[in-house]
């Protein structure tokens, strides 16, 4: 199990993610990350790279989902969390607690509004 997973390495995604790294808060052997680009990045400084978004749902303590909100639904309709202590903490602006909660059918839910100065 690792302690943190990353859906979506993007501006937000990548900001959160190089700050938990760079800071020592979490090691990349207790992290997992999947995301449509930037796995080469990240996997040449030894983070496991998943091989879905079901992978890190499944094996984390607490996931960032940092995609759009419009991939919401896609993410919807692919994911099968069996791990239901899994905290997810959104990063997405207009995706209610709820709507998470009822769509990944998980109780745990943080949502946080991060800025651009964050990427600073």
């Amino acid at each position: 199990m690792y302690k943190l997973g990353f859906i979506g390495l993007g501006k937000m995604g990548g900001a959160i993610l190089n700050s938990i790294f760079n800071n020592k808060i979490v090691s990349q052997k207790d992290m997992i990350l999947f995301a449509h680009s930037q796995d080469e990045k990240y996997k040449k400084l030894g983070f496991k790279i998943a091989n879905n978004e079901d992978e890190v749902l499944n094996n984390s303590e607490f996931v960032f989902i940092a995609i759009k909100p419009q991939n919401f639904a896609k993410l919807y309709q692919n994911t099968n969390i069996f791990n239901k202590n899994v905290v997810i903490i959104s990063v997405a602006a207009g995706v209610k607690i709820n709507t998470i909660q009822e769509n990944l059918e998980v109780e745990k839910v943080i949502r946080i509004i991060p800025n651009t100065p964050m990427l600073i």
